[in-house]
């Protein structure tokens, strides 16, 4: 998928990809204190967008505890981020729910 997004074929668009690591998962150190959130998570992730790597605008995209992240991103706070895709259900269903949803979520 990287390689399609950063180098496409001739005449389709191409674009930068960061993939950074949640603090305390992957190849990333534990966050620096307890506590530690996934607007905490935001807040780096748009920091290193805009402040550090310099770009006016980006978009996002997470799943599982990415999807947090994203959804934070999403809002009015950080006006860099113009677009989120989030690729997983983050509601918590309700007594009974498991009940009425489709066997495939």
């Amino acid at each position: 998928m990287i390689e399609s997004l950063t180098n496409p074929p001739a005449g389709q668009p191409a674009f930068h990809v960061v993939i950074p690591s949640l603090p305390g998962f992957t190849f990333s150190s534990a966050p620096p204190h307890k506590g530690w959130s996934m607007e905490d998570n935001a807040r780096i992730f748009d920091h290193l967008m805009t402040g550090v790597l310099g770009y006016t605008s980006y978009m996002a995209q997470g799943g599982d505890w990415g999807a947090h992240v994203v959804a934070c991103l999403g809002g009015a706070r950080y006006p860099g981020c113009k677009l989120v895709q989030i690729t997983a259900l983050h509601a918590k269903p309700t007594l009974g729910a498991y009940l009425t949803l489709p066997f495939f979520l």
